[in-house]
């Protein structure tokens, strides 16, 4: 009886299986990494102040979409609140023929915006992201950036955009000499 031995696997063998595998776990990766990681928002970044009286509202106008996006959350980042105040995002729906809003009260966000609504859902060209600070007590407030998660097209991702925000509330004071 005579037994026929198998020849030993080779490296070249192994490089032909593992190799496929190894493009393959790269281009994923690198898929996964684009789906994301979107920049509809990479440009953006302000410096932005106003003052008010006790209970009264600001609203500072951020960015314009470069294309139609779905909004899933804005978070404002506040670095320190010492007015007791409230803040939050929202959206001015606007129009072509209007400006927008940069730093202004209620009565400005009406005169620039069709209307003002919750940041979730589309968010076109002619819309603008808005922070609106309301103080409750004489103080400062200071906003260090704003967290937008969103979609655009087949990509998701989460982008910061760059604002620094100061809002004095009861202070008695002219925007001129507010420091922040």
């Amino acid at each position: 009886m005579t037994t026929t031995e198998r020849p030993a696997r080779t490296g070249r063998v192994r490089w032909r299986v593992l190799a496929p595998a190894v493009l393959l776990a790269l281009a994923l990766g690198a898929w996964l990494w684009w789906w994301s990681h979107p920049r509809a928002f990479a440009d953006y970044g302000a410096g932005l102040g106003a003052v008010a009286e006790i209970g009264e509202t600001r609203y500072f106008g951020l960015a314009n979409a470069p294309r139609d996006l779905e909004i899933l959350e804005v978070r404002p980042l506040v670095a320190s609140d010492g007015a007791d105040a409230t803040v939050t995002a929202v959206v001015c729906m606007g129009a072509e023929d209007r400006g927008g809003v940069g730093v202004g009260s209620p009565e400005m966000v009406t005169e620039g915006c069709r209307s003002v609504r919750e940041p979730a859902g589309r968010f076109t060209p002619d819309d603008q992201l808005l922070v609106e600070v309301r103080g409750t007590s004489e103080g400062t407030v200071v906003v260090d950036g704003v967290v937008v998660t969103y979609r655009d097209g087949a990509q998701r991702g989460t982008e910061v955009l760059d604002v620094d925000i100061g809002a004095g509330f009861g202070l008695g004071i002219d925007i001129e000499d507010f420091v922040w």
